[in-house]
């Protein structure tokens, strides 16, 4: 059963009778230790009191980042004045980390800012000519859905003519031929570009899903390695 002395309990150390352990007790034990040791090395250690470990204590919670409120509760000080004034010892050197802490937070900002441009010019490359390729192959569906069925050869050369016309090497020129015949070259060289323009699609639509996935999957790694920090 806990000991409880005039109504307190919860103490941390007891003596040989039972009784809890005051300042004083430490007092004594310090002074004893701090003794011992300058008998016996000659660079000699100034005095140490509970109360200066206490003040110790302080400080390095303070240092650590500890919430001032719960530092004053975990003290016991009824006004925070005393804790942020009396018991945190804060010196030259930790004004320095401080200020180079805030630095390096500034530097960490320039470069989130820095990779949100590119990231955003990249998202831009993918997202537009993406909308055009889908506003295009919805545009021609029509076209070759037929009361028969729908006519995959003549969408294949209507989605690919623009994305392969311009991708020949080498135009079928007509020469010497009348209008009918023209017009037969002319919708020659659009199937030809059409096939061509098909497969070219094929690979820009590869291209721009890889270029995704490369943006989402390096999105997902450098949140994950700012978590792991």
């Amino acid at each position: 059963m806990e000991k409880s002395i005039d109504g307190y309990s919860g103490f941390l150390f007891y003596d040989d009778n039972g009784m809890p352990l005051v300042a004083m007790h430490w007092q004594h034990r310090f002074n004893h230790m701090v003794g011992r040791y300058n008998d016996i090395y000659r660079m000699q250690m100034p005095n140490i009191t509970p109360h200066v470990c206490r003040h110790t204590c302080c400080s390095n919670m303070a240092k650590s980042g500890m919430n001032p409120k719960t530092l004053q509760y975990l003290m016991g000080h009824s006004d925070i004045s005393v804790t942020m004034n009396v018991y945190t010892h804060i010196g030259f050197d930790d004004a320095e980390e401080e200020l180079k802490r805030m630095e390096d937070f500034r530097k960490a900002q320039e470069e989130v800012e820095q990779k949100k441009k590119p990231m955003s010019q990249k998202m831009f490359k993918v997202v537009v000519p993406s909308i055009i390729i889908v506003v295009w192959m919805l545009t021609c569906y029509p076209v070759c859905n037929k009361a028969e069925g729908f006519d995959c050869f003549l969408y294949w050369i209507i989605v690919g003519c623009p994305f392969g016309i311009r991708r020949m090497c080498l135009w079928l020129i007509p020469k010497n031929f009348g209008i009918s015949g023209s017009i037969g070259i002319f919708a020659l060289n659009c199937i030809i570009g059409g096939l061509i323009g098909g497969v070219v699609l094929i690979f820009k639509i590869i291209g721009i899903a890889g270029e995704f996935i490369s943006i989402v999957t390096g999105r997902f790694w450098t949140k994950s390695s700012k978590v792991e920090i």
